[in-house]
């Protein structure tokens, strides 16, 4: 466990970094990595909607090995497999390398389902730090200048990516919690403090008190990750801040 939490915490800051701008007179949040040409802003918030189901899918794969296998987790990491190689291929004619980078990563998530399920080979978490270590560096290798957003849709990324690592973090350190490796650094901490930032910057005054309220309910449960485990409460809660992201970020993404 000590690898993938390392990685998480790597990726997270990695993926994070790029997204965090340098420029203290702006808050777009997102720095330019890789600049392409007449990209429009759909394209570009469907690149980085895209890089923050990366997290996701790791998420719900941790979540899978929690509840053994059973349908409903199941279904959860159908759904974002699908919806994340749906948008590879839309994206694919501009960033070519990440269909055949998920369809990877989905290959493995299958192949490991049985031993996920059954959470008893603590080499598991070495294959999965390796698969996702992999998928993360395509996408930092490649994240678009987002200058073409606006400020709010960059915050509500921004966020988004925050969420779905913190997930991601929580629900991996709960898979491992009897694996009897040592923890180091999450990244939890660090992400909650970008989390509370641009929520405090939204413009959407419903938005951010809808937001700020159910994470003042989750909050010192995410962060007591490593004296209780709340799965449950994390994951539900976690679930309705996303569909209020994604429901302002594109109405139609917010539908389950």
């Amino acid at each position: 466990m000590h690898l993938l939490l390392l990685m998480v915490a790597l990726g997270s800051v990695l993926m994070n970094s790029a997204l965090i701008n340098a420029n203290e007179h702006t808050d777009n949040a997102i720095s330019v990595r890789h600049s392409e040409v007449n990209l429009s802003a759909d394209t570009v918030r469907q690149r980085l909607l895209l890089q923050t189901l990366a997290y996701r899918s790791s998420a719900e794969f941790s979540l899978y090995s929690l509840q053994h296998g059973d349908q409903k987790s199941a279904q959860r990491l159908d759904r974002v497999l699908a919806e994340g190689l749906a948008l590879a291929n839309t994206l694919k004619s501009t960033w070519p390398e990440l269909a055949p980078a998920w369809h990877r990563m989905t290959q493995f998530v299958d192949s490991n389902r049985e031993i996920a399920a059954r959470a008893d080979d603590v080499n598991f978490s070495i294959r999965l730090d390796e698969n996702y270590k992999n998928l993360y560096a395509i996408f930092n290798s490649s994240i678009p200048d987002a200058s073409v957003l606006d400020n709010e849709t960059r915050r509500i990324l921004n966020m988004l990516d925050s969420l779905e690592h913190m997930v991601a973090a929580y629900l991996f350190f709960n898979i491992n919690i009897f694996g009897g490796l040592s923890v180091t650094d999450t990244g939890i901490e660090q992400q909650n403090a970008l989390f509370k930032a641009q929520t405090a910057q939204l413009e959407d005054t419903e938005l951010r008190t809808q937001v700020e309220r159910k994470w003042a309910f989750l909050e010192s449960t995410l962060l007591a990750y490593n004296e209780r485990s709340a799965v449950v409460i994390v994951t539900r809660t976690c679930d309705s801040i996303r569909n209020l992201l994604l429901k302002k970020l594109h109405p139609q993404d917010g539908a389950e």
